[in-house]
């Protein structure tokens, strides 16, 4: 990462002045991989088509931050904030993620495939098409979030905040390839009967 901090520097100076000094972030198809993210705030940088796998992403603000198509899978994220963040077609496979607001946040067609969601929020995101195949959630709040042709498939779920109030437009339980597809009260009530079996 040493090779971006000087720009890192730059956007927190971006940041703070409200665009009057320093230089917004912004990064395309640039490695960030295998790095150590601590404390910073990224909000409103622009990461697209980043790959940020394997990484332990500790205390970031992406508020309002453009992540497009970047890759983070693999990686520890914890205690981050994404709300109001744009992070269509964004990879968060097999990933640790503890304590994170996704609130507000664009995700449609992400991957959270085989991921562990632990205490986190999903309040008023879009998941339009996005994948949760092989997911485990724990405590997590769905309040007021979009379902349409959201993938649940071999998913867990413990102590999930809020479905009912979720709005649904439909799911699909089976698979991209093969789908399974359930509309509005019925995908609701699928999601609350096993939510609720746990």
């Amino acid at each position: 990462m040493s090779n971006y901090e000087i720009e890192i520097n730059n956007h927190h100076k971006f940041v703070d002045s409200k665009g009057l000094k320093g230089k917004r972030l912004v990064l395309d198809e640039k490695d960030l991989s295998n790095v150590k993210f601590n404390k910073l705030n990224l909000s409103e940088s622009v990461l697209t088509e980043c790959d940020i796998s394997k990484s332990d992403i500790l205390e970031i603000d992406f508020y309002g931050a453009k992540l497009f198509s970047s890759n983070f899978s693999n990686s520890k994220i914890i205690s981050s904030s994404f709300v109001k963040a744009e992070a269509d077609y964004t990879n968060f496979s097999a990933c640790n993620i503890s304590n994170v607001n996704f609130s507000k946040t664009e995700l449609k067609e992400s991957d959270f495939s085989y991921s562990r969601l632990e205490e986190s929020s999903f309040v008023a995101s879009n998941l339009y098409k996005t994948v949760f195949n092989g997911t485990l959630f724990f405590d997590v709040d769905f309040y007021q979030a979009y379902f349409n042709e959201t993938i649940f498939y071999d998913v867990t779920f413990s102590k999930i905040k809020n479905l009912e109030n979720a709005i649904f437009k439909s799911i699909n339980i089976g698979t991209s390839i093969k789908p399974v597809m359930l509309f509005d009260k019925e995908a609701k009530e699928w999601l609350l009967e096993r939510t609720q079996s746990y």
